[in-house]
């Protein structure tokens, strides 16, 4: 037998469902559960998971096999459940998911949990800066512009290159204040911030080998 949506007319949890999944399912009440895009079947997975308000909820990597869009969609559905105070214990491979979505990450191999904290500490694992890549106008003025940024605290290296100026920086306030300094001094045409990546904690806690 097929599963069907089901939303009876004086259930109190009625609501729950478009409110948690992102977006109106009431009107496919009368569709077939496998007729639905998958997308929406996951959707509804964790909408149905919510009716009996739970304080804590177990998602066993809800977006496998999903497309970029639809993904997003149940990425929206997570996000409404954050919002309205419910905690998420989340299991994914996707490390792009897991930095947008999780406020603390444990990274478990073999069973064993090797690494855990907030997506910030784990990057800091690296001990690999923050790259701010910047393009200068063909008229900008670059006087002095080396010193000054050798001059603040938490620029590690820089490099300039005709019109063309990488910074390397320890964390994101110090982004904001070489941003800051280089807007006041000079003409800037385009601006490209490189941060470490889940995925490279992953591969250097792991390992590049396929096992």
């Amino acid at each position: 037998m097929d599963c069907c949506i089901i939303c009876p007319e004086k259930s109190s949890k009625k609501g729950w469902i478009p409110h948690y999944s992102g977006s109106k399912l009431e009107k496919y009440s009368d569709k077939k559960f496998h007729l639905l895009s998958g997308g929406m079947q996951r959707r509804l997975v964790v909408a149905r998971a919510m009716l009996s308000d739970p304080e804590i909820l177990l998602l066993d990597e809800p977006t496998t096999g999903l497309d970029p869009q639809t993904r997003r969609l149940v990425w929206e559905s997570i996000e409404n459940l954050k919002e309205a105070g419910k905690t998420v214990l989340l299991t994914t491979h996707y490390m792009e998911e897991a930095d947008i979505l999780c406020d603390k990450i444990a990274i478990i191999d073999h069973g064993r949990i090797i690494a855990r904290g907030t997506p910030n500490e784990l990057k800091k694992m690296l001990d690999k800066n923050i790259t701010i890549d910047v393009t200068l106008s063909p008229d900008a003025l670059q006087d002095n512009i080396k010193n000054d940024l050798n001059n603040m605290f938490g620029v590690n290296y820089i490099e300039m290159n005709s019109n063309r100026i990488r910074i390397g920086v320890d964390d994101d306030a110090i982004v904001e204040q070489v941003l800051k300094s280089l807007i006041m001094k000079t003409k800037i045409s385009k601006i490209n911030i490189i941060r470490p990546t889940l995925d490279e904690v992953f591969l250097h806690l792991i390992g590049r080998e396929i096992r």
